[in-house]
């Protein structure tokens, strides 16, 4: 056990020497609610977030690319426990969510640009080769090139509720939180690559495509009779290749467009899906006798992409239309996909089928 400790702390100081050299260190805190700690002393009520990235500047001010995101809804007993959504990322994933960007019909983000934007070049060999504590040179063995491998430290700790922690010497407990707690720590090679563009020798510099997200939303107690009581936490943590994949999905890009897009872009998604839901209540009361119906409301939604049925009887095309407003076609909602679902509603309210 000694033997196992006393290696994990040797490797760890190892990887800590290096850290904004050719390592990097990112790492937040957040806590809604109360935090008690007693190492290092805490106690914080109140909504706190912290984050520090330690990584290697080149020349011009270039940096491995990293991102972190926080949000969090409190709203008394109608929302206890706080709503709390949260990003963090590097290397492509950071640029891949970074990126404001339009969606296919499976939800996923548009591939505008490359993973190379995630690659920071450097002209200066000498930045490359700087100094480190020890007399060393940054990269001066390249190690991620001749076929070693390199630790990489990638963790997240999250709680939401109460936790009460021990440190197994004490009588009484040495951590307290109430509410929702995360921490998230990564410890990154950075990998440079010599390589020749236009004749000249210049070294790509990239970190790996690391991400963790949180959305979480509990609500306990009713503010309204539409509310309901309800537990929500969705989590994702990847590395590599899956990160950056994951990284143009809907579901975890909404807390960043959210925040990009000021909450305006939300409550776009919110209204479009709503409307949806109401054009599918009418459909379902449109009988065989009133086909018709089924054909204006196709040239009113054929280009928002709901209603593409080619010659089919009526129960397939009313299927197929009621299959097309249930999917998720609004990963990227806009004004006029709104006009087509209000138009499509109008001509359900001329045939009394909206009550």
């Amino acid at each position: 056990m000694k033997t196992s400790t006393l290696l994990l702390l040797s490797c760890l100081s190892s990887l800590a020497a290096c850290i904004g050299y050719d390592r990097m260190l990112f790492t937040t805190k957040s806590n809604v609610g109360v935090d008690l700690d007693t190492s290092p002393p805490t106690f914080d009520v109140t909504i706190a977030r912290r984050e520090v990235v330690i990584e290697p500047t080149f020349q011009d001010g270039k940096t491995p690319p990293v991102m972190a995101s926080f949000s969090s809804k409190v709203g008394g007993l109608s929302r206890f426990f706080a709503g709390v959504a949260m990003t963090f990322a590097t290397g492509d994933a950071a640029v891949a969510l970074a990126r404001f960007t339009g969606t296919q019909e499976d939800g996923t983000a548009k591939a505008d640009g490359s993973a190379s934007d995630a690659v920071t070049r450097v002209d200066s060999a000498e930045d490359v080769g700087g100094a480190l504590p020890g007399g060393g040179k940054i990269f001066a063995t390249s190690p991620y090139t001749n076929g070693h491998s390199t630790p990489l430290v990638f963790g997240t700790d999250s709680s939401l509720g109460l936790k009460v922690g021990w440190s197994g010497m004490d009588l009484y407990p040495t951590t307290l939180k109430f509410g929702f707690n995360r921490k998230e720590l990564a410890i990154a090679p950075i990998f440079a690559t010599k390589t020749n563009v236009d004749g000249k020798d210049v070294f790509r510099v990239k970190v790996p495509s690391l991400l963790a997200t949180l959305n979480s939303d509990t609500s306990i107690g009713k503010a309204n009779e539409n509310e309901t009581n309800r537990v929500r936490y969705l989590q994702y943590f990847a590395t590599g290749r899956a990160a950056t994949e994951l990284a143009l999905k809907r579901n975890v890009r909404e807390p960043v467009l959210e925040l990009m897009a000021g909450g305006a872009l939300n409550d776009l998604l919110e209204k479009n899906t709503d409307l949806a839901a109401r054009v599918v209540k009418g459909v379902e009361k449109v009988g065989e006798d009133q086909a018709a119906v089924l054909e204006e409301l196709k040239g009113a939604l054929s280009s928002a992409g709901f209603a593409t049925w080619s010659q089919r009887d009526f129960a397939g095309k009313k299927d197929a239309l009621i299959q097309s407003l249930k999917s998720e076609r609004f990963a990227q909602p806009t004004k006029e996909q709104t006009k087509e679902l209000e138009a499509a509603l109008e001509i359900l309210k001329r045939g009394g089928f909206d009550r």
